[in-house]
């Protein structure tokens, strides 16, 4: 008797759970949590852009560590004015925009929330996704047309 009890209340629960889940205004989850959030879209993109730029100043940084991991670090002052001098960290921020364009393409529908982690994550990785665009060459030039070869 009382597992029959504790079945129909199982039961009642998945029940009631499914009816909830699947009326129409609780069809988003996770990311797309809540669609409508972007009531002042200008706003939105000032500030995820400001995500990703943090987001390519810490991805430089994090890259400066790892060239150091042997050695300490003499001065935190010197270490932050490495960082805000180095190429990476420059062509992270020219690169940028790029990069935030194709975030607000993909985001559309996003949550807030959602669309500060992408931008945060995305600046992260913006020197990574922006050298998988060009191609590589390895230091070595390239001719424009390929060489002609005799092959008598």
């Amino acid at each position: 008797m009382k597992k029959t009890i504790l079945y129909a209340t199982f039961a009642l629960v998945g029940m009631f759970g499914w009816i909830y889940l699947t009326t129409p205004s609780s069809l988003s989850f996770g990311a797309l949590q809540d669609p409508n959030s972007t009531s002042n879209k200008i706003w939105l993109w000032i500030f995820g852009y400001l995500v990703t730029l943090i987001g390519v100043a810490s991805g430089s940084g994090y890259r400066n560590l790892q060239k150091q991991r042997s050695q300490t670090i003499g001065s935190i002052r010197e270490f932050f004015g490495g960082i805000f001098l180095s190429t990476d960290l420059w062509m992270g921020l020219l690169g940028s925009p790029i990069v935030y364009g194709l975030i607000l393409k993909s985001t559309e529908g996003m949550s807030r929330a959602a669309f500060f982690v992408t931008a945060l994550e995305n600046g992260f990785c913006c020197t990574i996704l922006i050298n998988s665009l060009s191609p590589k060459n390895d230091g070595v030039p390239q001719s424009p047309t390929p060489a002609i070869v005799d092959r008598q």
